[in-house]
């Protein structure tokens, strides 16, 4: 696991080669842009922020335009992304 310093530095050579997003300090991430002057808005998980921004409605409409087979399949991508053992 590289820490910030270490992804800025080699930023070239890990860009598509490496998870870039595993170990966050989002501590370190708000200094940083506050102290660029970003206004902060929220913190929430992953799960939160998506279920909030409206996730479960854009998934019902998906749902409406598509096949129950392309629908389950594509319904399979978000659970991952909410569940609180994935990265929800």
């Amino acid at each position: 696991v590289l820490d910030f310093k270490d992804i800025l530095n080699h930023l070239a050579s890990l860009y598509q080669q490496s998870d870039l997003t595993y170990d966050v300090n989002f501590s370190l991430v708000r200094f940083l842009f506050e102290k660029h002057h970003a206004q902060f808005s929220f913190f929430k998980t992953q799960a939160n922020a998506l279920l909030d921004m409206g996730l479960m409605g854009l998934l019902e409409m998906f749902s409406k335009s598509v096949g129950y087979e392309r629908y389950l399949k594509e319904a399979a991508k978000i659970k991952p992304l909410i569940s609180p053992g994935g990265l929800g």
